[in-house]
């Protein structure tokens, strides 16, 4: 099931076949990173791919499915106990890097990319300024709004569905948010009505959710041609989000009732008519 979430993401988001050398993937879920580390590594690295699909026969292959790949690196925290990724995990990589390929190409995973120190987030800038050709980087978080802007400037970005089936509880869930989010587009319900709701939700979760929704919005826009200056307050609310999930995991003081809000007010305030537009438009 989880193979066929994927593949059905990653012929969406890639219709040529095409990764870019830099790619930052804000996940839904962080149990899905083994799954995306697995698949796209496969992906790059596959010495007789047919079309999108690995072959699962060729060395490489097999080499990954026992982890000895020597194009693969992983940068994970060292342990379950130091949850960080050092610099020094980011300054060995070079030697690495450019160490003889076994084929053209080399994959450096970076998993998750939220745990790099800001030390480590600089020494990695400077590497994916200074990348070699046919090397890859994939970074995975489900925390976006930690990694810094000079690295986020220079990837690729892509939203991840969840891959994962759901418990009982998390499809209940899901299914009465998506319900909510509805109403409040249809203008059914006003935003402080569904603030009074969500208030029950952990905060973070409830900005993930917004956060995820404004995407949609930017690609349907994008995808019908009417993504415009008219847009921008979209990327503003994306901002304010950003900044909102920072200082919460951060620890700084937040009333999350008020976060809310002010952001479902936003967003019904000055992005829903530009929905209603792009409606009318289409």
């Amino acid at each position: 099931m989880t193979s066929t979430r994927f593949h059905t993401w990653f012929t969406h988001t890639f219709p040529n076949l095409f990764i870019p050398p830099v790619l930052l993937l804000y996940t839904a879920d962080a149990r899905d990173h083994a799954l995306l580390r697995a698949q796209l590594t496969q992906r790059v690295l596959c010495q007789e791919p047919n079309g999108d699909v690995p072959c699962g026969q060729c060395r490489s292959c097999h080499l990954l499915t026992v982890n000895n790949h020597p194009d693969y690196i992983a940068v994970v925290p060292p342990n379950s106990e130091q949850k960080n990724i050092p610099v020094d995990a980011i300054r060995s990589l070079p030697e690495r890097v450019y160490s003889t390929h076994m084929a053209k190409n080399k994959v450096i995973v970076v998993d998750p990319a939220d745990a790099m120190t800001v030390s480590a987030m600089n020494a990695l800038l400077k590497m994916l300024e200074e990348a070699p050709a046919h090397t890859y980087f994939i970074l995975l978080t489900a925390r976006g709004h930690l990694i810094v802007p000079t690295i986020r400037s220079r990837c690729q970005f892509f939203t991840v569905p969840a891959l994962q089936d759901k418990t009982a509880e998390e499809s209940s869930t899901h299914a009465q948010r998506q319900k909510d989010w509805e109403q409040l587009c249809r203008s059914d319900e006003c935003a402080l009505d569904l603030a009074e709701r969500w208030k029950g939700y952990a905060v973070l979760d409830n900005m993930r959710w917004i956060a995820l929704q404004l995407v949609t919005d930017i690609r349907d826009a994008a995808r019908h041609n009417t993504l415009n200056q008219h847009h921008h307050p979209y990327f503003a609310l994306w901002n304010i989000i950003q900044r909102a999930q920072y200082h919460i995991e951060y620890g700084h003081n937040l009333n999350p009732y008020l976060l809310l809000e002010s952001i479902l007010i936003h967003y019904e305030e000055n992005c829903l008519p530009i929905q209603s537009c792009s409606s009318e438009q289409q």
